[in-house]
């Protein structure tokens, strides 16, 4: 337990009570507590008292106010302790949804327990919650130091190191809070939220998210004829089938990299004529078994769509002839899970080695810069931005045009749209708008899939090494 949680159990275990729990008692603390010896209750003062264990002798039933022990193991009740509560409460989750990030939001959980201390869940109020905001928002970014390693946290945050926690992480973390209480309540009434509304208000553009967009750009038509001229388009001399087919399949849809890379076959389907993929987070219990190391995830509702496929990918590129050629499952098996990111390996390998070896390579251009294509092309071709946002599967919201010209200043901007969320089309419609891309010009150096698929024998493999040694003067 921390120096301020010991603080406030003292505090709490008064009222006259000669007793005294010393901090490596944690476990007799947790008995006496579950065993309902020590029944924590809510004052009117909003403080906590304790009955003794006379008390119990002489009554053998609870006073006023009191709540009964709970008799089902594992229950909920304002007694339980915290890290109790996280406990029942990962376990619940992952049970409810297999997506959930145990790991992740144990980490979240885990970091209150042990600034506030191993406490009842009646004795976390308001001000324990605003204190450790408090606390949370001083933290140093780099803890790792030997010097550091050792710090409690109210010893780190007392350090006034100016790189400290982003505010959007703090906000991640006291979210990941709030909704554990928000389910301990839905368990048990009488435990409140005391996280509720606690996360800290920040300016437009002042997020993680709008720093990275306002830093990457569209490619220019110029830097796609470099980077599609390249030996994996031309030549086919590339490691996996993804090097040749996600950047093509990025460019003709405008989709999330992550939306892509977890494509099973059984995501493509024809209706009425379009031949469509569907991007859905869809529970497959037997193919992520068998094949994957992640569940599908999908970044919001809105993310949920089916896209048809523009023509000069799926029929002049090949695309379609790929898709039923593969056996059922993955349609990208190669692309492993690295660090819990499910397209790290594709960034990292178009990012690093591909884009300088074609010449597009700045700070601003990554393999999301495709994204940034079609969103613009589309808008530059007069499209509606209602059809633009199901299309890139954004969140509709209500924007007057004077909004929409500030926020999309430049053709760098972000993308928003004025109209109302929860708009649909019709696969026809979003064929209309799919049909109004067009790269042939950009795409004139790549060969199709049919040109080569039957003299790949073996996978080529790119040596940086031995390109330097060839370069070197002899």
């Amino acid at each position: 337990m921390t120096d301020y949680a010991k603080q406030q159990m003292m505090v709490n275990l008064t009222n006259g009570i000669n007793l005294k729990i010393e901090p490596h008692e944690d476990n007799l603390l947790r008995i006496l507590i579950e065993s309902g010896v020590i029944p924590v209750n809510t004052a009117p003062s909003g403080g906590a008292s304790v009955a003794t264990p006379q008390d119990h002798v002489q009554t053998h039933a609870p006073g006023p106010g009191t709540p009964e022990a709970p008799t089902e193991p594992g229950a909920v009740h304002k007694n339980m302790l915290l890290q109790d509560a996280v406990n029942a409460y990962l376990k619940d989750r992952l049970t409810v949804n297999y997506q959930f990030d145990e790991k992740q939001n144990r980490s979240k959980l885990e970091r209150l327990v042990k600034i506030v201390g191993n406490i009842p869940l009646a004795m976390i109020n308001s001000a324990i919650a605003d204190r450790y905001r408090d606390i949370l928002m001083k933290i140093p970014r780099r803890q790792r130091s030997n010097a550091r390693k050792k710090l409690s946290p109210e010893q780190l945050a007392a350090l006034g190191d100016p790189d400290h926690i982003k505010t959007e992480t703090v906000n991640q973390r006291l979210q990941a809070i709030s909704s554990l209480f928000r389910w301990l309540n839905s368990k048990e009434s009488s435990i409140q939220n005391p996280f509720f509304r606690t996360t800290i208000k920040q300016q437009e553009g002042d997020t993680r998210a709008d720093k990275k967009r306002k830093k990457r750009r569209r490619f220019t038509p110029e830097e796609l004829k470099r980077i599609f001229s390249d030996e994996i388009w031309s030549e086919h001399r590339h490691n996996h089938d993804w090097e040749y087919w996600l950047p093509l399949v990025l460019l003709h849809t405008g989709a999330r990299i992550t939306e892509i890379v977890q494509l099973l076959t059984t995501d493509f389907g024809e209706r009425d004529g379009i031949w469509f993929m569907s991007i859905n987070d869809d529970p497959t219990p037997e193919e992520i078994e068998d094949i994957w190391h992640w569940a599908k995830r999908i970044k919001s509702d809105s993310g949920v769509r089916e896209l048809p496929v523009h023509s000069h990918l799926a029929k002049t590129l090949g695309f379609r002839d790929f898709v039923t050629s593969r056996p059922p499952g993955a349609l990208f098996p190669e692309v492993k899970e690295v660090a819990d990111k499910i397209a790290k390996e594709p960034c990292r390998r178009f990012n690093d080695y591909i884009l300088p070896r074609c010449g597009a390579k700045s700070p601003q251009t990554v393999l999301y810069s495709f994204r940034h294509v079609v969103g613009d092309e589309l808008k530059r071709r007069g499209s509606e931005a209602q059809k633009r946002a199901r299309m890139l599967g954004q969140e509709h919201r209500e924007t007057t045009d004077e909004e929409i010209d500030q926020l999309l200043g430049s053709i760098d901007s972000r993308n928003v749209t004025e109209s109302v969320y929860g708009s649909d089309f019709s696969l026809h419609q979003m064929q209309l708008l799919v049909e109004m891309l067009d790269f042939r010009a950009e795409l004139a150096g790549v060969l199709p899939w049919s040109a080569f698929s039957g003299r790949r024998t073996k996978k080529y493999r790119h040596s940086a090494k031995r390109k330097k040694r060839q370069a070197l003067p002899t």
